[in-house]
This record gives C-alpha cells, structure tokens and sequence, in this order.
C-alpha cells in the first residue's frame, strides 16, 4: 500500500510564461511530509488524472511550447511518455488506472486512428469498437480488468458506452433489462464488483441538450438478488446465452480524415469528456 496521501498541482515559481501567461503548473504527490515533482517533458503544464493504490500515477504533461500534451505513467521516480514509448500503439488519453498497473484510454493503431486501449508494462491492446463503428476510447477499468468507455459512429457524430471484459466488448444498452425508458449513454466508472456509474438520458433527450440524468447499473444474478438489483436500472449478468456481437472492425475509409489528437478534441467537445485534468485541450 502506496504512503501517498494526496495529489494534486502546484505553481512552481511566480513568473508567467510567453507561451501560457501563468507560472509553471507542475504536478505533484505529497508523501512522508514531503511534496514531490512529478517531472514534465519540456513544458510548463502537467496535471494529475488518478492514482492507484500502489501510488503509481497517470497523467498529462505539455511538451516544449505548450502547444501539445502527452499522458505519462509515473512509477517510483520514473516518468514515462505513454504517446512516445509505448509499443503498439501512440497514446492520446490515460484515463484510468488500476491496481495491476493496467492503464485505459485512447489511441492510435497502425490501422485504427482512435481506439480504446488497455496498457501494461509499456505494451498497449487494442480493444476495437462496436460493430458498425471506427473509433473508441475507454475511461474505467476495474481490478478484475473489466472497461468501460464509449464507441464513436463513423462520423463522430454518435456514441454508444460499452463493457469489455474477457476479450469481447458489449454494448451496454443491450445489456439491460427490467423496465426503464433511459438509455445509458456514457460510462464513467466502474468498481469491483461490476457495478457501472454514468450518464443515460431520456427519451427525447440528444447529447447536446442538459437532460441527462446519473445512473448506476447493477449487474444481477442469483448472487445479487439480495441487493434488490430487481427494482434498479440494472445489467443482466453477462452469460453466454446474451446475444450480442462481440467486437468487430468497421471500414476506416468511411471515417473522418482527421489526425488523432485533432479527433480527441472533436470527441471531448460534442460528447463532454474533458480529459486533460484542467490543463488546456489537446492540441
């Protein structure tokens, strides 16, 4: 168990610089009374997105200039460049961590420009997208390596929230059962015991528009009945019998030609996913 008791950012001088017109932001652990600097690479931003309990750190650093940002995987003193020193894949966004060292988000594939991921150990796995859709990104992962996150239509226009565990990603909304007119459009979290807490709207009610309510989805089976997980918005427990199609590739030629970052800062603006951690935007 990690001795880390907070993190967070902190002004590193009083000069404001050219590029920012604020004073060095840095991001920073406080452990044993003492506050430590993450480190940058070559910037004057960076910012902290989750930490797990073993104190290894996920997060965004800017690069000379301030005009980019790249997420990084802090251990022990060493920071690494997720964009620039992962194998298989460039980076973009690090959501999430667990306590396996496994990290979650987005990035580009030799032939996907914007897929979800999980990383270990410097190598990244493409998780793919929903049938009929190009692009992913996940935000959430549990101990038992369950991800949440969303799956973008062609277009960018249109996204679903799905489950991946055990090699298969699932659409969520189809995964529901009892009786509720919601659809569960965006997954943020996701805790041990499966349990799913995000966004879903009402009928009538678009992405665009402040009509969403939070949700928590509960997964039911013989084991959970004492929860009362009957009268909840739920998941039904992922069996074989559940007819849904597992992950599969969708024609790139149909997607929007633009590079990965310029795609994240598209998705983060219609579908309200901020990531970088009160840091400015992708750029």
């Amino acid at each position: 168990m990690s001795a880390v008791k907070w993190w967070g950012v902190s002004y590193t001088d009083s000069v404001a610089n050219p590029t920012t017109g604020i004073p060095t932001i840095a991001a920073f652990l406080w452990r044993k009374g003492q506050m430590i600097n993450l480190g940058n690479f070559g910037g004057t931003l960076s910012g902290i997105a989750e930490m797990n309990n073993r104190g290894q750190v996920i997060g965004t650093s800017s690069l000379p200039g301030d005009e980019l940002f790249d997420p990084f995987f802090w251990n022990d003193g060493k920071l690494v460049d997720l964009y620039s020193e992962t194998v298989g894949a460039n980076v973009y966004t690090a959501n999430a961590i667990n306590d396996a060292e496994q990290v979650v988000g987005a990035g580009a594939f030799s032939d996907h420009p914007y897929d979800a991921y999980v990383w270990k150990g410097g190598v990244a796995k493409d998780l793919g997208f929903l049938d009929g859709d190009c692009y992913s990104e996940a935000f959430a992962i549990n101990s038992k390596g369950q991800i949440t996150g969303q799956s973008y239509s062609c277009d960018a226009s249109n996204a679903r929230a799905f489950l991946w565990q055990n090699g298969t990603m699932f659409e969520l909304n189809q995964l529901i059962s009892g009786n509720t007119d919601f659809k569960f459009t965006q997954a943020f979290v996701i805790n041990d015991r499966g349990e799913i807490g995000g966004i879903g709207t009402p009928p009538g009610c678009d992405f665009d528009e402040d009509c969403g309510h939070a949700l928590v989805l509960i997964p039911c089976g013989p084991d959970r009945l004492d929860r009362g997980c009957e009268q909840a918005v739920q998941i039904a427990a992922i069996t074989s019998d559940i007819n849904v199609s597992p992950t599969r590739r969708a024609s790139v030629g149909t997607s929007v030609n633009v590079t990965g970052r310029d795609l994240a800062l598209r998705l983060q603006s219609r579908f309200g996913r901020n990531r970088s951690f009160g840091l400015p935007h992708l750029k």
